[in-house]
């Protein structure tokens, strides 16, 4: 726990100050300051993302880029020395009761202690350490998903990660990032809740709520490198702040909303089943253009362009396509480009998987087939959360109705439209649960502003139940005898099976395969790099160069 708790330290310090460079930034180009502490930290985790993106694209994300970073920190402390000395003053004279930071301090120990627990996500074991120890070791390397599909799926989360590993300066990368997520997410939400103060439910208390649920829903793959937590808890902070502009509709909304909208084209790169949100960008692009405000328009496009660009950067590098695995946006001839065919199969798989299905073949399965085969494997609590949605989803229909007769509608049936839309595409692509648990409680939540306040209560009671019920059934699970005291569990040293690659000039290298096939408890994994699935993999790639680093492409059978 003592170094994942500085591994925390310095990553939460970083995040602090890019944050604040961030903010100092967007007010000379715009005169907008962002005044909540939040909106810094999410700020600073965006820009440390998209920094370990660029970096990836020319070099490998390592010590230099983690001294690079650290010269970063000593400008903006430089730079924005008052901005933080006035922050730190204002943060020190407030008065914030001591239940709250007693609690927070709970939460802290506790997540600090789930994060140094075995790796339990499956993912992981199978791609998920070898594509953060790729970025440390190599950055985007053309054609890594000829040698393993998996390897191509370009979430910007492991670039975060492998930033924050210190690989290079502990002699083992620190996959810990996920528990310090989780406790900020803990901690804001429960922090901000409107309840103490007004006593009222309001709807954005309801979707605060859905961060405890979720929290406590991956607990066990706190201490896995997974791409979902930060995606999905990204996901509930965007609506949580989204539900309050919407209930307050003030004079900063065209602002507010632009920053949101930025965020959503960053959750984007952390997982493509966000994709549906960046039309939360529409808002303030409308309203910009609506009021003329050509500067901020321009400002809010040019921005979004920056955090997405190095994403599709290494999607092309990785895959050769603009979106992976989407083969239909075949936009580049490089000769590292992997199949079509191939692309399509695990497009398949990932949707059959989430339907219920155990193989790609079965994705062509009609409406009627998969969606009885999802249900029946369906936990019973996820069926009465799929009940809600369409009562609210019915709901929702029957408010609008009412409005557009009356000619009365606002924001919040805009934000209700995104997330119905966002959850009807998790629903038909992949509804698996881990996927996206938390739309299937946005849409009641977020309909919650429609709702009195007896209702929303009523609301409210029903999720702390379930909080509650999730919590009763975390406790005895939580392995706490196996928590660290230094550094969190390593990865098992298991066996692998060596095969053997060669290079263009003739150079043998090697790459491991489980010794038992693709049983995943046996496999190889960050101790013997590079590890695939199946020996079938390393049939199917050749080395582009002399060296990892030039990349792979498919072995054609002429090369064969």
């Amino acid at each position: 726990m003592i170094v994942t708790l500085l591994n925390w330290i310095w990553a939460f310090i970083t995040f602090v100050l890019t944050g604040f460079l961030v903010r100092k930034t967007v007010g000379a180009v715009t005169g907008w300051y962002m005044k909540k502490a939040d909106e810094i930290i999410v700020s600073g985790i965006v820009f440390c993302t998209v920094f370990a993106q660029a970096v990836s694209l020319f070099y490998k994300v390592g010590v230099l880029c983690t001294c690079m970073l650290a010269v970063i920190d000593i400008v903006s402390m430089a730079v924005c020395r008052k901005d933080i000395i006035n922050t730190l003053r204002a943060v020190s004279g407030s008065k914030i009761k001591n239940w709250k930071v007693f609690l927070s301090m709970v939460f802290g120990f506790v997540f600090l202690m789930a994060a140094t627990l075995k790796v339990e996500h499956v993912d992981s074991y199978l791609y998920h350490a070898q594509a953060i120890e790729w970025n440390e070791l190599y950055g985007a390397v053309k054609g890594l998903g000829n040698l393993h599909a998996r390897l191509a799926y370009n979430s910007s989360f492991f670039c975060l990660q492998a930033l924050f590993s210190l690989r290079g300066l502990t002699g083992r990368s620190l996959h810990v990032l996920n528990g310090l997520f989780c406790f900020l997410a803990t901690v804001f939400s429960f922090g901000s809740m409107r309840f103490f103060d007004t006593k009222k439910i309001s709807a954005s208390d309801t979707v605060r709520m859905i961060t405890f649920f979720y929290v406590i829903y991956s607990f066990n793959y706190i201490s896995s490198p997974c791409s979902d937590i930060l995606t999905l808890l990204m996901l509930i902070y965007v609506m949580i702040k989204w539900t309050e502009i919407a209930e307050e509709r003030n004079d900063r909304i065209l602002q507010d909303t632009a920053f949101l909208g930025v965020l959503s084209v960053y959750l984007v790169t952390l997982k493509l089943s966000a994709m549906p949100l960046i039309l939360l960008c529409l808002y303030p692009l409308y309203g910009f253009a609506k009021t003329r405000k050509w500067k901020s328009m321009i400002f809010m496009l040019v921005t979004g362009t920056l955090v997405i660009s190095p994403f599709f950067a290494r999607n092309i590098i990785q895959s050769g396509y603009l979106l992976y695995p989407f083969p239909a946006l075949d936009l580049f001839k490089v000769d590292w480009k992997i199949p079509a065919e191939k692309a399509a199969y695990e497009s398949k798989e990932i949707m059959a998987w989430g339907r219920g299905m155990t193989e790609a073949e079965q994705y062509d399965f009609g409406f009627s087939i998969w969606i009885h085969r999802w249900w029946q494997v369906l936990e019973s609590e996820y069926k009465l959360f799929v009940l809600i949605d369409l009562s609210a989803i019915i709901f929702d229909i029957f408010v609008f109705v009412g409005k557009i007769r009356e000619k009365k509608a606002d924001v919040r049936m805009f934000l209700i439209t995104v997330i119905v839309i966002a959850w009807t595409y998790w629903f038909f692509t992949a509804p698996i649960v881990r996927y996206g648990m938390p739309f299937m409680i946005l849409v009641p939540a977020v309909s919650m502003m429609f709702a009195d306040k007896g209702v929303r209560a009523c609301f409210a009671g029903l999720t702390g139940l379930f909080v509650a019920a999730f919590l009763f059934q975390l406790i005895p699970s939580f392995d706490t005898y196996n928590c660290k005291i230094m550094y969190p569990e390593d990865y098992p040293l298991n066996e692998g099976v060596e095969n053997e690659i060669t290079s263009a000039s003739g150079e043998t290298f090697i790459i491991y395969t489980p010794v038992k096939g693709a049983d995943l408890p046996d496999y190889p994994i960050y101790h013997q790099f590079p590890a695939v699935p199946l020996k079938r993999n390393i049939k199917e790639a050749e080395m582009r160069g002399n060296d990892f680093s030039d990349g792979f492409r498919f072995r054609t059978k002429a090369g064969e």
